[in-house]
Formats: structure tokens, C-alpha cells, sequence
């Protein structure tokens, strides 16, 4: 049945009843006033069907997501096998020990540890705080 628009807001309101007034995707709590996590209800663009309520959020990156993994996909190919395969491709390499052992422990080059980027943001402060100074004392030397 096709909700009509002036009814949206009831099927909203029942839906968000439903789901606990939670989105289902970030878990945030969703309220039809005073909060800016504003529920809308998500529907699938290719039959009209109504989902569920998100945030707004949610609901612009779901699009985009479905959307890429539709293009990664490529042509004829179903977008939700290509989201499957990359969720298990992400979950199998969450540690260094999966897979071949000549990857073991392989870290890329150009990746900075925590540590790493707080000494670098420390030494550019640092420099940052020398050219200033110096600076100053060019202008402390004019006549």
C-alpha cells in the first residue's frame, strides 16, 4: 500500500514506536523534536518499499555506501555480494597475524603510530613557535 503524504508522519511515528525510538544503524536515540539526530524514514530507491526510520545522518551514508558498493561492483553484478566480501575482507585482516606469513606484522610505510603523530604535532608546535620568536626579533632589530 502506498502511504499517501500527508500520512508520512503517522507511519514515521509508528515505525520509530517500533524500533525503540533508536536508530538501528548508529544506535543513536531518535526523537521527532529536540535533537539533532532528525529521523527520517529510509525507503529502498528501486521498489519504494519503506525500511525503517535513521537518523539523517545514517540515512545519507547508507546511500552513499549502497551507491559505491554499487559501482565497485560493477555491471550485472549485485551490490549487497560486494558489501559481504568487503565486510569479511575487513573482518579477517582486523589483526597482523592473519594470512600468509610473509605479511606477518608488515606495517606501510608511510603510517604513523600514535605516538609517532604526537612527536611529529610536538616538533612542528616547536618550530612553529621558534620561527615566531624569531620573527619578532627581526622586528625588535629594525630602527
Amino acid at each position: 500500500m502506498k502511504v499517501r503524504p500527508k500520512d508520512l508522519a503517522k507511519v514515521r511515528g509508528a515505525i520509530l514506536q517500533a524500533q525503540g525510538y533508536q536508530c538501528p544503524l548508529c544506535l543513536s536515540p531518535l526523537r521527532v523534536t529536540g535533537t539533532k539526530k532528525r529521523p527520517v524514514v529510509d525507503h529502498n530507491h528501486t521498489t519504494g518499499y519503506i525500511r525503517m526510520v535513521l537518523c539523517v545522518n545514517c540515512n545519507g551514508k547508507e546511500g552513499k555506501v549502497f551507491n559505491a558498493a554499487r559501482a565497485a561492483a560493477g555491471k550485472g553484478n549485485d551490490p549487497m555480494d560486494w558489501l559481504h566480501r568487503m565486510l569479511a575482507y575487513h573482518d579477517n585482516h582486523k589483526h597482523p597475524h592473519w594470512g600468509n606469513a610473509t605479511r606477518k606484522g608488515l606495517i606501510y610505510p608511510t603510517f604513523k603510530s600514535k605516538d609517532e603523530k604526537r612527536l611529529a604535532a610536538l616538533a612542528k608546535a616547536k618550530r612553529k613557535r621558534q620561527a615566531t620568536k624569531l620573527l619578532l626579533e627581526s622586528f625588535n632589530d629594525d630602527p
